[in-house]
């Protein structure tokens, strides 16, 4: 304390006391909380420090090298958080990657406060016309995605470079196509999709469903939809509880989360998810477990790998 006084010298208030505080903002040095009040009412000074102070080249030092970089930091990334948030009170869990990755850069997606409307950044693949991509900079979430799809698939609006490689899909028209939509933030058992139904709005179809960055949906052919596999609801795959909280139609009437999914050869497979204790889940009574097990777990009756492969080769 006494090497803090010393370098402190007396408080600047009542210069009868060594000084113990020294304000973040005008660096006056006082000695307790009364002198700090007194300055503060006498130099209106709020006692918060101010980031963007001017700093002599000579007196810079390497928390202010530290405080500037924090201070970058923070401007950068807090448009990020309020777009985050809009996302999650739309329950879309939304995930941004790193700066560095060409994704980020790419992604326009942007929050207008005064109306509260996020305007996505959308990609739009078509698979059967050569892969060729189509990105929307800015789509309000407002619209019906089938009106913003329409504009690929109606030869009188589109451009004029797109319809060679769009000639099947202009052809089959918006009730010819399908939206799908990865499914992302899933295990590794294989690549599953969303279908988007083009009546909703951009917002009503992504609710519930995760994002990175922007949404990359996939403009599939009536004939080709069965190269997709769809995944009608990943609740059974965890990625934070509050999800169970917002959307309890999710839920059966159990109270277990149920899921639907859609093969390759439109077998519909459904299921319950049921959380297994193993430590407190055993019972000397082998038959009544085993009927149990019975009741509780339905059979998929999923092909074996080999007929599934001959069917999808044929």
């Amino acid at each position: 304390m006494a090497t803090l006084s010393a370098r402190l010298g007396k408080c600047e208030v009542c210069a009868c006391k060594d000084a113990k505080y020294t304000c973040p903002k005008c660096e006056v040095k006082t000695c307790c909380i009364a002198c700090a009040n007194i300055h503060k009412k006498e130099l209106s000074c709020s006692g918060v420090r101010d980031k963007v102070n001017f700093k002599q080249l000579s007196k810079f030092t390497n928390m202010d090298l530290q405080s500037d970089y924090m201070l970058l930091e923070e401007m950068t990334r807090n448009h990020l958080f309020k777009l985050k948030a809009a996302t999650s009170s739309r329950y879309i869990r939304w995930h941004f990657l790193p700066r560095n990755f060409s994704r980020h850069k790419d992604n326009t997606t942007y929050l207008d406060w005064k109306t509260n409307i996020i305007w996505w950044r959308v990609e739009w693949i078509f698979p059967q016309g050569n892969n060729i991509k189509c990105v929307d900079e800015r789509l309000g979430e407002n619209v019906r995605i089938g009106s913003h799809v329409n504009k690929y698939l109606d030869p009188a609006v589109c451009d004029l470079s797109l319809r060679e490689h769009l000639q099947f899909y202009q052809s089959a028209g918006l009730s010819g196509v399908h939206l799908m939509l990865k499914a992302e933030k899933v295990p590794k058992v294989g690549v599953w999709y969303y279908e988007l139904d083009p009546a909703l709005t951009l917002k009503e179809n992504l609710a519930g469903k995760c994002v990175i960055e922007f949404p990359t949906v996939y403009v599939v052919l009536e004939h080709h939809k069965h190269l997709f596999e769809t995944l009608d609801s990943d609740e059974e795959f965890e990625e934070y509880d509050v999800m169970s909280r917002d959307f309890p139609n999710k839920f059966n009437g159990t109270g277990q989360r149920g899921f639907t999914r859609t093969n390759r050869n439109g077998v519909v497979n459904r299921g319950i998810n049921k959380t297994n204790n193993f430590l407190f889940n055993h019972s000397d009574n082998s038959d009544s477990s085993d009927a149990e097990q019975n009741v509780k777990k339905p059979k998929l009756h999923i092909p074996p790998y080999h007929v599934l492969i001959k069917q999808h080769m044929s």
